[in-house]
């Protein structure tokens, strides 16, 4: 059942990543700040999707977003912080979420 499985969560530098160990698993990936309803609609389908196919979930967001690193934004806004944005996918039961940063 979702939410029995221990959470992990990451913070990873796009200089340094790693091999995930999973051969199969159900991932998306999308720079969710704020984690609202429709961040929670997706997030809950593929914990639901990995769920019933035996896979790890796997949700891969970005700190800065990219619009930013890449100057497209004039001032930087965010609803939620690196910690508060994990701490909100991970109430949904992920598997594991990974944040890139550069």
């Amino acid at each position: 059942m979702p939410g029995t499985e221990k959470s992990t969560l990451n913070l990873i530098r796009f200089d340094n990543l790693p091999v995930l160990p999973y051969d199969k698993s159900v991932v998306t990936i999308g720079n969710f700040d704020g984690v609202h309803r429709g961040h929670q609609f997706i997030i809950n389908e593929i914990v639901q999707k990995s769920f019933s196919n035996e896979m790890p979930s796997i949700v891969i967001t970005f700190f800065p977003n990219p619009a930013d690193f890449f100057g497209w934004t004039q001032e930087p806004y965010y609803l939620t912080t690196p910690e508060e944005k994990t701490s909100l996918i991970k109430a949904l039961s992920v598997k594991r979420g990974d944040h890139f940063s550069v």
